[in-house]
């Protein structure tokens, strides 16, 4: 049964990516030991993608889990990624080369480690409204548009980011694409969009988690050329009384070319007495010695 239902889904993805594109479908099976990505055994085709000198399009589908934990070459072509449903997962922990076209993420993408771009400038790579990619180390990097309808995540200030190589590259938030920053102790990394950063403002999500940052300051989260629109759908910034004890505001503000977050203490109330006391103290002293 579940041979009949990779055959089925395969077909249809195969019709309608071989109209885009013209590539091969090459569909995890899980035939393998174990999860990794470049045991050619889990693949149904003889190869791995990137390989057969023609463009190929990875495909990971539903309860598929798999793991990069050495390096992937394509050797010979480029080819293309989509994690296709919403229990897909694959966590990236090195190098991915030949990479082309991210043309869906509906599943769970996790980077830990590694180098990732995807080449293709002439179309979008879709994160969809059930996926998400977070990235901890590493760097990902697309030189077209990214559409982002699910979640695109940064964890520390250890990753990167990019998005464009100069020519037409956006970021775009639209149905219910949203944007999460999880700062550790020295910070967080920042988005960097190389023309427009779209946001759409009625259902589009910003997460911030403050939780392992315990201090202040002022932090860029995306930085652009230009921006449409400013304000996002919903806000949830969480962690800002947390380790410390102290209670802090945090502020989402734009500029020029970047938005940006700021992080500033609130004094407590036994700290503003202890200021007046010090004001009155001041002026008392100051009028003994005038007299």
């Amino acid at each position: 049964m579940k041979k009949q239902i990779k055959f089925i889904a395969t077909a249809t993805a195969l019709l309608a990516f071989t109209q885009a594109g013209h590539a091969a479908v090459v569909n995890w099976d899980n035939g393998g030991v174990g999860s990794d990505w470049n045991d050619v055994d889990n693949w149904d085709q003889t190869y791995l993608p990137g390989n057969n000198g023609t463009t190929d399009r990875a495909l990971i589908g539903a309860g598929d889990a798999v793991e990069v934990t050495s390096a992937v070459l394509g050797t010979n072509t480029q080819f293309d990624l989509h994690v296709n449903a919403t229990n897909a997962t694959l966590a990236i922990g090195a190098d991915m080369s030949n990479l082309r076209r991210l043309t869906g993420v509906n599943g769970t993408v996790t980077q830990t480690a590694g180098a990732l771009q995807f080449t293709d400038i002439a179309s979008n790579s879709i994160i969809y409204e059930t996926g998400s990619w977070t990235i901890s180390g590493g760097s990902l990097g697309f030189n077209g548009d990214l559409i982002n309808q699910g979640m695109l995540s940064v964890i520390g200030n250890t990753a990167s980011v990019s998005i464009g190589n100069g020519t037409d590259d956006n970021l775009t938030l639209s149905g219910a694409g949203g944007l999460g920053f999880t700062m550790n102790a020295a910070g967080i990394s920042a988005i960097n969009v190389f023309d427009t950063f779209t946001v759409d403002n009625a259902t589009s999500l910003l997460a911030l988690d403050l939780s392992l940052f315990t201090g202040t300051g002022s932090f860029d989260l995306v930085t652009f050329t230009t921006i449409a629109g400013t304000e996002f759908g919903a806000a949830n910034i969480s962690g800002l009384d947390s380790l410390t004890g102290v209670d802090r505001t945090a502020t989402i503000g734009y500029d020029a070319d970047s938005m940006y977050v700021t992080i500033a203490a609130i004094p407590e109330p036994g700290t503003y007495a202890l200021l007046a006391g010090l004001t009155g103290l001041t002026f008392v002293m100051l009028r003994r010695r005038r007299a």
